[in-house]
């Protein structure tokens, strides 16, 4: 286990602007590292990572990620979550799942990736979450609403249950539900929420 700002002192990341905590790596890498355009799979990985109080700063992004907490598992293209928990601005968050064939999209992104996850959440506020998402258009998208996009390769499958979420003057308690990403659209499945 390393602090991760000596990680990062010895392999730097633009998009990082602070770091703190630790992270230990014991991952091995097998394959041929082709960036960009290649169609079968050319990578895998074996291994963990575990992160421990953890906090974050990316350049491009408002929100802070604090007490970062996770066991991460490779297991050839996948990456199984067992336990992810921490804040991403004001929004708390515990996170666990599977995501298929991330090695070769981190590669390429034009590959597919499809994650099964479960996300719980004590307060969501989302308004800041879709602020944080362009940041450079938040004047503007306050006026005409919130855009963003969703990758085409995307795959998800998201059960969601959130104690309390916040956006802009909406207010809901015990909100369960799934969230479904195919084909660049997403949708909410057997929502229940209370007001």
């Amino acid at each position: 286990e390393q602090e991760l700002s000596t990680v990062l002192a010895l392999f730097p990341q633009p998009s990082i602007q602070s770091a703190k905590g630790n992270i230990g790596l014991a991952v091995q890498l097998r394959g041929k590292w082709r960036p960009g355009g290649y169609k079968k799979p050319a990578l895998s990985a074996s291994g963990q990572i575990s992160l421990h109080n953890l906090d974050l700063a990316l350049v491009k992004s408002p929100v802070v990620f604090s007490d970062l907490q996770g066991e991460f598992l490779f297991n050839d293209q996948d990456l199984a979550i067992t336990s992810f928990t921490g804040k991403a601005g004001s929004t708390d968050f515990e996170l666990s799942g599977l995501f298929k064939n991330i090695i070769n999209y981190l590669a390429s992104p034009e590959q597919p990736i499809k994650i099964e996850a479960r996300l719980y959440s004590k307060h969501l506020h989302m308004e800041e979450l879709l602020r944080s998402a362009s940041p450079a258009q938040q004047d503007s998208d306050r006026a005409s609403g919130y855009r963003f996009s969703i990758a085409p390769q995307l795959s998800l499958n998201l059960d969601c249950q959130i104690d309390r979420v916040d956006f802009d003057r909406f207010r809901g308690t015990n909100l369960q539900g799934r969230l479904e990403v195919n084909n660049a659209q997403a949708r909410l499945e057997d929502v229940r929420l209370g007001v």
